[in-house]
């Protein structure tokens, strides 16, 4: 009755562990299947070796992408360079008597003062 079949009948919860074994062992033979294999055969060596090549050719171009960013520098005709001096002045209101002031400080200062409140007048803008 249960011939040719994935079938096997036991009597005692000690009679299990063996023909499971024996069963499973033939049947992998006899119908080999995807899903038949070893976990630690799983990984496809071709797929494993493509992955390793992608991750050498991901670190050589980061590493070109690194050296082409510390060597680029932005050259802008007229450009007075960022740690040069700059005297910005300016008046007070005319109910204080319009008096004159006066403030030294770096390109590189200024453009930190001022860049935060130019994108948000682009942000402005754009709204």
């Amino acid at each position: 009755m249960a011939a040719n079949r994935l079938v096997k009948f036991w009597s005692t919860a000690g009679e299990l562990p063996g023909p499971v074994a024996l069963s499973l062992s033939k049947t992998i033979k006899t119908y080999p299947a995807v899903g038949w294999i070893r976990a630690d055969k799983a990984g496809n060596t071709e797929l494993l070796s493509d992955i390793n090549e992608l991750r050498k050719r991901n670190e050589e171009l980061e590493q070109q992408l690194s050296r082409s960013l510390q060597s680029a520098t932005v050259t802008v005709p007229n450009l007075a360079p960022l740690e040069d001096s700059v005297t910005i002045f300016g008046y007070t209101s005319p109910l204080s008597g319009r008096l004159r002031w006066e403030y030294e400080t770096t390109w590189r200062e200024l453009f930190a003062m001022i860049a935060p409140f130019s994108s948000q007048t682009a942000e402005r803008r754009q709204s």
